[in-house]
């Protein structure tokens, strides 16, 4: 499977980084589910990581995390496979 991203504001290249980052994920894990996957690069999380029950599953606000933000997450995983 071949995945191709045209954007159309290419003045962030982060944007290109985390859109090659997720595509390469689904290539190297084509059984999980889109969300998983948000979830395992951590675009989305809890609102508490470390003990989801006790926000009742409620995911983290991320409408103020800027692309640098989310790229640093992404790659500060010592598990991602790239």
């Amino acid at each position: 499977m071949f995945i191709t991203f045209v954007l159309m504001n290419d003045n962030k290249p982060q944007n290109n980084q985390i859109l090659q980052i997720i595509a390469d994920y689904i290539e190297a894990n084509p059984t999980q589910r889109f969300t998983q996957i948000l979830a395992n690069l951590h675009i989305n999380s809890f609102a508490n990581p470390r003990n989801p029950a006790s926000e009742k599953f409620l995911l983290r606000d991320n409408y103020n995390d800027n692309n640098e933000e989310v790229l640093y997450r992404i790659q500060s995983q010592p598990d991602l496979k790239q």
